[in-house]
């Protein structure tokens, strides 16, 4: 039987894609990418390093953390919750995890509620002249 030559080109340029090895060493530097972007508050330049980041190393736990924290830091704190129930599951224990997934659920939860109406002060409303 012979084996088209295409599909050994396929195989020879993208070994490790077809055996499905991570890239630690390329996903850290993603990952440190993702921290620039994060300082310059570019939060969608540093999402996507992250996002790129986990297709490398999918355990890389810190860039689910740290895509919840550039979610809440843009205003989308709905996102933000998964993003860190998964960096959760990856590392149960991480009482920084913990507490950024306790703040993302807050935040989404008074999102979905709505604005809360303003004090009143103890003032009494005034009424319409007669």
């Amino acid at each position: 039987m012979r084996i088209p030559m295409v599909c050994v080109a396929v195989v020879a340029v993208f070994p490790s894609w077809l055996a499905g090895q991570a890239d630690p060493a390329r996903a850290r530097e993603l990952f440190s990418r993702g921290h620039l972007a994060m300082a310059e508050k570019n939060y969608a330049a540093a999402i996507a390093q992250w996002e790129e980041a986990l297709t490398l190393d999918p355990g890389l736990w810190e860039a689910q953390y740290q895509i919840g924290e550039a979610l809440l830091a843009s205003g989308r704190p709905a996102e933000a919750v998964p993003r860190f129930q998964e960096a959760r599951r990856l590392r149960p224990d991480d009482a920084r995890v913990k507490q950024a997934l306790a703040r993302a659920e807050k935040l989404a939860a008074e999102a979905k509620a709505g604005p809360t109406p303003a004090p009143s002060w103890g003032r009494t409303p005034r009424r319409p002249p007669r």
